[in-house]
Order: structure tokens, then C-alpha cells, then sequence
């Protein structure tokens, strides 16, 4: 089996990316900022200046700012008001700044991975997903339904959202999220109780709490209502964007709790397949030193293991090094570490060049 790591690089490499058809590419962490102004509608311009205006107010005038920082300092203030009881800055004001960045993070989404309201499909995730098989695991830790909705497309032999989205410890006991056969693949396939695993361990925007707060899909992961603040879940940390109930997602903070049980089950589901994979394929995430949690995830399940493959897939040299040395304790001489500089170029490799059955 092989376990392939996405992170926002792999959306950001998208063969639609650069279109000319496609006002704005994908976020990244480090230029959010840069790409708010694409948002030119009325309804989108009360997020973006509530989102701005605060930004400015904390940091300085169209200051360089990443989402994490961002989010994480507002986060702190909300902290210290409850610490303290005292702030220049109202706590209603903090939560509605919360609730508009979210909403703007929706529709930065919505505008790079859409047209006319169509999901767009990514020739190299295509790629991807006809390579898988039903034994394979993805961990995403992107909000975005690119890798999703691939997988509706092209996964007929692997995918099957009842039990590709582990909720629940007893698979074969799980529970059907409302709205599942929206995520089903096209064509199904394969038999009852198959299917690779999708963990979206930082939640989703087609994840959202069900009637009786249990896990559900949204039947579309770009469509957007209006944003009722009365309705924002801070102590959670999901925000409710939508009629059907609160997405589920782990804001961009430096210190991340998994507090909905629902995300716990693939948290869980990830460290089973880490203790037993041998192959890791790593497209567009950098294990960030501020992403605690995720690097004691990995290093935590992965100690004392050997992989016989690791892919990393990324264009800066620097990053790729770093990650090489993440890894070093489950790698070896024999271990066959490639390192593609693009989504493109992975996507060109065979499958055995990456999952081979032995060492190399």
C-alpha cells in the first residue's frame, strides 16, 4: 500500500492553474493577503474589508501577513480577553473577524477551483487517482475538494465515500453520512466495504456537522449562502456557512485541537496506516516547524519502521531537505528517496516507480 501526503501545494499545482479562464489561483498560507482584492463582488467586499481593515488595525497597514499568523494571533486575542477580561477590541468584533475570514477562504476557493459554479478536474490528480488502489491512503490537509471530487470522476475502481471518510472506529458499522451519494464515484466498481481512504485531517468545506451534530457531506463543497454570525461555533471551531449545519474545519492556527469526534476517527485512521505503510508519497506539503501536531503524528507512528519508498514533491530544494531529515529516521541506504520538483512530473511516473513491492 502507498500513502500519498497532499497539502496546498498540490492544489496550487493543478494543471488548471495559470489558466487564462482563472481570475485567481489557489491560496497558499503565505499569500491569502495578496489574493483578497480578486474578490470584486458586493457580497464577497463585507468579508474582505472586515477581514482587511482588522489586519491592518493589529499589524500595520497592508502588512505581510500569512493566514496562520493571522488567524492565530486573533485567536490570542480571544485568549487574553478570557484571561484577563480587558481588550481595546470588543470579543464580538474578534468573533465576527473570525467568521469573515473563513468566508473569505470559501470564496477564494470558489473562484480558482470553479467555473460557472463546475468543479474543475485536474489532469495530474486524474493521474493519481486512476493509479490507486483500494489498499492506498490519502491524507489531505487541505480544506479544498479537488482531490474529492477527482476521485467521483476516476475512482469507480478505488473510491467509496461510506467508508473512504473512516469516521467511526467499526468501518463496517459505520454510519452513512447524509449526502453521501453526491461523493459516490461515477460508475461504481468496487465491492461493499472497499475503498482507499480520504483523511482530511484539518477538515473540509464539504464536511459539516449533521442533525444531532453527527458527521455529514455537504452536496457541494463551493456553494455558499449568506453567513449568519449568531450561527459561528467558536469553542468548536466550525463555522456555519451553510443551511445544512456547521462545516467542520481546524482553523490555520499554530496550536490545533481536534475537538469534533468526527475528525478524531481519520486522526485515528492515520496513525493505523502509517504503522503499516512502506511507501510515502509527500505532494505540496512542507511539515511546516510550526505544524506540531501533524509532525507528532507522523513521527510518533513511524519510528522504528524502514520505507522502502519516499516521494517528495515540491519545487524549493530547501524544503525538500528539510523533510528529507524529517524522514531520516525511517529511511536507509536502501530506502529510494525521489524527489520530482513538480505535481507534473510525479504524475508522469509509473506506478512501480513509486510503491514498488521491495527495496530497490
Amino acid at each position: 500500500m502507498a500513502l500519498i501526503v497532499l497539502g496546498a501545494g498540490a492544489t496550487r499545482g493543478a494543471s488548471f492553474v495559470n489558466c487564462a479562464d482563472l481570475p485567481i489561483p489557489p491560496p497558499l498560507d503565505g499569500d491569502f493577503f495578496d489574493l483578497l482584492p480578486r474578490l470584486v463582488s458586493r457580497f464577497d467586499q463585507q468579508f474582505v474589508n472586515t477581514v482587511t481593515t482588522f489586519r491592518d488595525k493589529l499589524f500595520g497597514h497592508n502588512a505581510k501577513v500569512s493566514m496562520e499568523e493571522y488567524f492565530s494571533t486573533i485567536t490570542q486575542f480571544k485568549n487574553i480577553v478570557d484571561l484577563t477580561g480587558r481588550s481595546q477590541i470588543p470579543s464580538d468584533e474578534i468573533d465576527k473577524c473570525q467568521a469573515h475570514f473563513i468566508e473569505c477562504l470559501q470564496a477564494l476557493f470558489a473562484k480558482s477551483l470553479t467555473i460557472d459554479s463546475t468543479p474543475l478536474q485536474c489532469a495530474y490528480h486524474r493521474s493519481l487517482v486512476e493509479n490507486l488502489t483500494i489498499d492506498d491512503c490519502i491524507i489531505s490537509f487541505n480544506y479544498d475538494c479537488l482531490i474529492d471530487y477527482s476521485l467521483v470522476e476516476f475512482g469507480s475502481h478505488c473510491w467509496n465515500p461510506h467508508f473512504g471518510y473512516p469516521v467511526s472506529d467499526d468501518i463496517k458499522e459505520q454510519r452513512k453520512p447524509n449526502n453521501y451519494h453526491v461523493w459516490e464515484a461515477k460508475k461504481q466498481e468496487i465491492t461493499k466495504h472497499n475503498s482507499c481512504r480520504l483523511l482530511k485531517l484539518h477538515g473540509s468545506l464539504n464536511f459539516h456537522f449533521g442533525f444531532g451534530d453527527k458527521f455529514g457531506l455537504q452536496p457541494d463543497a463551493y456553494t455558499r449562502y449568506h453567513l449568519s454570525e449568531s450561527h459561528c461555533d467558536h469553542t468548536s471551531h466550525s463555522y456555519d456557512c451553510y443551511n445544512d449545519g456547521p462545516l467542520i474545519l481546524i482553523p490555520p492556527v499554530l496550536n490545533k485541537e481536534i475537538r469534533a469526534v468526527a475528525l478524531r476517527g481519520f486522526w485515528q485512521e492515520a496513525a493505523r496506516q502509517l504503522a503499516q505503510t512502506d511507501s510515502i508519497i509527500i505532494i505540496g506539503y512542507s511539515f511546516p516547524p510550526t505544524d506540531f501536531l501533524a509532525t507528532a503524528l507522523f513521527r510518533s507512528n513511524l519510528v522504528g519502521r524502514e520505507l522502502d519508498n519516499l516521494v517528495i514533491v515540491n519545487p524549493c530544494s530547501s524544503t525538500t531537505d528539510r523533510i528529507r531529515q524529517l524522514f531520516s529516521i525511517v529511511t536507509s541506504n536502501d530506502t529510494r528517496v525521489q524527489t520530482p520538483k513538480t505535481l507534473q512530473e510525479f504524475s508522469s511516473m509509473p506506478r512501480q516507480a513509486w510503491d514498488s513491492p521491495g527495496k530497490q
